[in-house]
């Protein structure tokens, strides 16, 4: 019901929460998610938890220059997802590899993926 605010009042948990906002949500800089959340908590408007992420959502998307924030937020999930998916590649190479089975497989099906992942596995399997 408050976990907001409990995290943002406590200092080792503010401290925690930083370096979540840092590895983990990366897709705003961690001070301007900090810096909103902060004073979400901080203003006695917000009562609880839903209150304070409202207030977090009302501020990402009124803020200035929100439409090409939020294109350049898209490029970079773009960009984080084909790295994903290189290395998802990598270590479905190395599992046949492993396993011996890299110059065995002839025809590779993939379904569900799109064919976004089976181009780039099929020429690395016969590398």
């Amino acid at each position: 019901m408050h976990s907001f605010r409990d995290v943002i009042l406590d200092d080792i948990l503010r401290e925690k929460f930083r370096k979540f906002l840092h590895t983990v949500f990366n897709a705003e800089p961690t001070y301007v998610i900090f810096n909103y959340i902060n004073r979400a908590v901080r203003n006695s408007a917000n009562q609880n938890d839903h209150d304070i992420y409202r207030d977090l959502q009302h501020a990402l998307k009124t803020r200035q220059f929100a439409f090409i924030r939020g294109l350049w937020t898209l490029i970079k999930q773009i960009i984080q997802l084909r790295i994903q998916i290189k290395d998802l590649i990598r270590q479905q190479i190395t599992i046949f590899k492993h396993l011996g089975y890299c110059r065995m497989i002839k025809n590779i099906v993939s379904i569900g993926d799109g064919d976004r992942c089976i181009g780039d596995l099929r020429q690395n399997i016969q590398n």
